[in-house]
């Protein structure tokens, strides 16, 4: 939290495969979410990247989580945009998706999403899911 971080977004983020809990957020980090990013987090429960200058598309590679224990996934207050991806649905243990102040477009949420319920929603934002 408030590390005054600042530059792209860590490409080899990857690469700390017992790595648990992630909090940057409250920093200066830009760009987009780097291909292989998440890939090799299978201890990851908790990802906290809100508050930053992050852009982009929520990478479908999230949904490669399923199967981890993550928990929490907080991306509020960065740039993405376009679609929540249906894999990131697939990760069963998924508790809390945190993504308001983004500029997602949701439409209606993926048939992945069923094991999460709509706690608070705005007109074309995400803000909440929490699981039922």
């Amino acid at each position: 939290d408030d590390n005054a971080l600042s530059g792209s977004f860590p490409v080899g983020l990857g690469n700390f495969t017992k790595l648990t809990q992630l909090f940057i957020n409250n920093n200066l980090l830009t760009g987009t979410l780097p291909s292989g990013a998440f890939e090799h987090l299978g201890q990851l429960t908790y990802l906290k990247i809100n508050d930053n200058l992050v852009t982009g598309t929520l990478p479908t590679e999230l949904g490669l989580l399923n199967g981890t224990l993550m928990g929490d996934l907080l991306m509020a207050h960065n740039d993405l945009t376009g679609f929540v991806p249906s894999e990131l649905g697939l990760v069963a243990s998924l508790k809390t998706l945190v993504l308001h102040g983004n500029s997602l477009i949701t439409g209606s949420l993926p048939v992945s999403y069923t094991h999460l319920r709509a706690h608070e929603t705005k007109a074309n934002l995400v803000c909440r899911l929490l699981l039922e």
